[in-house]
């Protein structure tokens, strides 16, 4: 392992990007002053969203492993996880906090990501997690630590071929035997009609002084003005006019990273798992969970020709280019071979699972792309009445005395489907049920939880927090965020009570950011705000072990 001090900020001193002059366009031509400088290689001056991404979470990934006939340790021993690229480290941290047992590492070449991510983790309390400020060249001549998971989300396809070479490099020096690789990329052939945005965007931002906020804005209006103005790209490519209002509706950090950096190259799956393939790393799934059964997401047409590839690259080559893909979220796996299949329904004997829906919230039909799944079957009610509390294992819900007339097959593909239809969740850990009512106090278990909402909640809208029992996090609008933080060391009329005092409190700027209801002020605003909050939030916080109530703890 590595010298490195807890929660220790680490710099690496990564050099400053190149900034290359663009080629002459003719014999004696020279570039226009304005335009003598290219676009860095990547965003540096503002910093990326403060987001948490649930596909990251290892229960996820190793679930996945699993569908796909990999078996994976349980979570209860200790691993170690490294986040390539890690931002604010807002993922990381929850997910330190999330599994104590496990050692985290986030690397970053923005040394202001890494201080935002430091900072929080000192608030928390975090001791089981290191943050380092060092380009992915640097970090492995670094000697670093072996991991079991590494993850990278949103990097491989804004970094040249250079780069990406040091990040297989570095996957292949540090990456233990048996352990996953999370990478998410922007694909083709989905991307093919949208890259000439990123090119568009090239030429109204490389003359624009100031920060990369400010480059977006005069971008995206430069070119929703080509659009008004009737290009024929527009014309051709309506998808691409759609894809412009969603830039223009979101955070400005989000654009500058996705389309101010001097490099934008989305990638065929097929290049990619080859590449993989090359450091030994074989393809073990996809994280967005429906995609990984072949009948979800392709025709009887189209199926033939999967069966028809000579091996599983090839058929997940062609069924990405038959979804015309334009983003990826692909597991890889070293050194481990797949299990016979008689013996890969006992991967999950271990994994617990629960609803994460009130249970009179749930979809009557499960749409899971080319399948749809009718929950009203006797099979699936009474699952779902058995296991939505969270207190079952595969292996008990299999053999349970009630669900006798069902073979364990069929319990296995039912609960497959459910959590595919992200109705249920696996867990790393059974729900131990918790008694509350009107007088009890609630605390907020995670410091992570509290250390996020106090810095973000109102800056970000929405709030995260960290579930022990889930191992990932759960998103909650902004006045969902604010009755659970107002909750912590109260009781519910003392939470609304705050949440009435804090709303009040709140400046014009602040309410137009939040894009607040107008009568948000109002008692009977409130009082249904309120009314939802407890009906259906309350009850899943506390499932979760997000909140915990003290009922012997009540106010005199």
């Amino acid at each position: 392992m590595s010298d490195l001090k807890s929660t220790g900020l680490q710099s690496l001193h990564p050099p400053v990007l190149k900034q290359q002059l663009p080629p002459a366009t003719g014999t004696s031509a020279q570039p226009d002053a304005a335009y003598h400088k290219k676009v860095p290689d990547y965003v540096l001056d503002v910093p990326y969203t403060w987001s948490f991404f649930t596909y990251q979470s290892p229960v996820l990934l190793s679930y996945v492993a699993r569908l796909n006939g990999f078996f994976m340790p349980p979570h209860a021993q200790p691993f170690s996880y490294c986040d390539l690229g890690c931002g604010n480290g807002v993922s990381l941290n929850f997910l330190a906090a999330a599994y104590p047992h496990a050692t985290f590492y986030g690397v970053d070449f923005n040394a202001g990501h890494i201080i935002n991510a430091q900072s929080m983790a000192e608030e928390a309390g975090l001791t089981n997690i290191h943050f380092i400020n060092a380009s992915f060249e640097q970090y492995e001549l670094s000697n670093p630590p072996k991991f079991d998971y590494i993850a990278l989300h949103g990097i491989y396809s804004w970094v040249g071929v250079e780069i990406r070479g040091q990040i297989r490099s570095l996957i292949d020096q540090c990456l233990n035997p048996g352990g996953l690789v999370y990478l998410s990329y922007n694909t083709l052939p989905g991307w093919s009609t949208l890259t000439p945005l990123w090119k568009m965007m090239q030429s109204y931002i490389t003359a624009v002084e100031g920060d990369s906020i400010a480059k977006v804005k005069i971008g995206l209006e430069n070119i929703a003005a080509l659009r008004d103005a009737g290009a024929g790209y527009f014309r051709t490519n309506p998808s691409a006019s759609r894809f412009l209002d969603k830039l223009l509706a979101r955070d400005p950090h989000y654009v500058a990273h996705e389309f101010c950096n001097g490099c934008f190259e989305p990638q065929y799956f097929r290049d990619v798992a080859y590449e993989m393939a090359d450091i030994g790393l074989s393809f073990a799934g996809n994280a967005k969970i429906r995609r990984n059964n072949p009948d979800n997401v392709t025709s009887r047409k189209q199926k033939p020709h999967l069966e028809a590839a000579p091996n599983a690259l090839e058929r997940e080559s062609r069924a990405s280019f038959m979804r015309n893909e334009s983003f990826r979220r692909d597991i890889y796996i070293r050194d481990r071979s797949k299990a016979p299949a008689a013996d890969q329904d006992h991967f999950f004997d271990d994994l617990y699972l629960g609803a994460n829906v009130p249970v009179y919230r749930m979809k009557s039909e499960l749409e899971l792309g080319y399948r749809h799944v009718n929950l009203a079957s006797p099979l699936y009610q009474n699952l779902i009445r058995i296991a939505a509390g969270g207190d079952h294992n595969f292996a008990e819900l299999c053999h349970h005395p009630e669900l006798g007339e069902f073979s364990a097959g069929k319990i296995m593909s039912a609960l497959h489907d459910l959590i595919a239809g992200e109705q249920f969740q696996p867990l790393i850990k059974p729900v131990q049920p918790q008694a509350s009512d009107g007088e009890s106090t609630y605390r907020l278990v995670s410091n992570t939880t509290r250390a996020f909402m106090a810095r973000r909640l109102i800056l970000e809208g929405k709030a995260y927090v960290e579930s022990p029992v889930l191992g990932t996090s759960l998103r909650l609008n902004f006045i969902n965020g604010l009755f659970t933080l107002a909750l912590d060391g109260h009781t519910l009329s003392e939470a609304r009570t705050s949440v009435k005092a804090k709303l009040a409190q709140l400046t014009d700027d602040q309410v137009s950011a939040l894009n607040l209801a107008a009568e948000f002020r109002t008692e009977a605003w409130l009082d249904e705000q309120f009314r939802r909050f407890t009906k259906r939030n309350l009850p899943i916080l506390v499932k979760f072990g997000i909140l915990q109530p003290d009922v012997t703890n009540r106010p005199d």
